[in-house]
């Protein structure tokens, strides 16, 4: 008895093989999965949102540290500044750049802003001054 149980119980279990190449061979309809409201909301993803086109600056203040070497190449500033004068010392926060700017000149180290307000000093180089301008560096060289 215990023997027809099991084999019945098996039976019932398996799928026959020709109804299992029926079951498989079925489309499912797929568009009365998702509703429609879903399928809308898709363009408000940020994935379907235009691609900026400005290119991005290799010298972004997201892609360089201010003590990346690499800092030294950023390109010429098109601020109106010039440095007038440069004393660099042992250590980077005792160094001095004197900037013109609008016939005034002033003293910048380290960390300071500069007097149009618009950027910050980097770095002091013998020869160049690097500031953040618009989230990049940008260099003021000595003329």
């Amino acid at each position: 008895m215990i023997v027809v149980l099991v084999v019945w119980r098996i039976w019932n279990n398996i799928i026959p093989a020709w109804q299992y190449t029926a079951i498989h061979t079925e489309k499912a309809d797929v568009s009365s999965a998702i509703p429609a409201t879903a399928l809308d909301d898709l363009s408000t993803l940020p994935l379907f949102l235009p691609v900026p086109t400005t290119p991005v600056s290799p010298f972004s203040v997201t892609l360089l540290t201010p003590d990346d070497p690499a800092i030294f190449n950023a390109p010429r500033t098109t601020l109106p500044m010039r440095i007038t004068g440069l004393v660099i010392g042992d250590d980077e926060r005792q160094s001095i750049a004197i900037i013109e700017h609008n016939a005034r000149q002033q003293s910048y180290h380290q960390d300071s802003l500069l007097a149009d307000g618009k950027a910050r000093v980097v770095r002091l180089f013998a020869d160049r001054v690097i500031i953040v301008h618009q989230g990049k560096y940008e260099a003021l060289l000595l003329p």
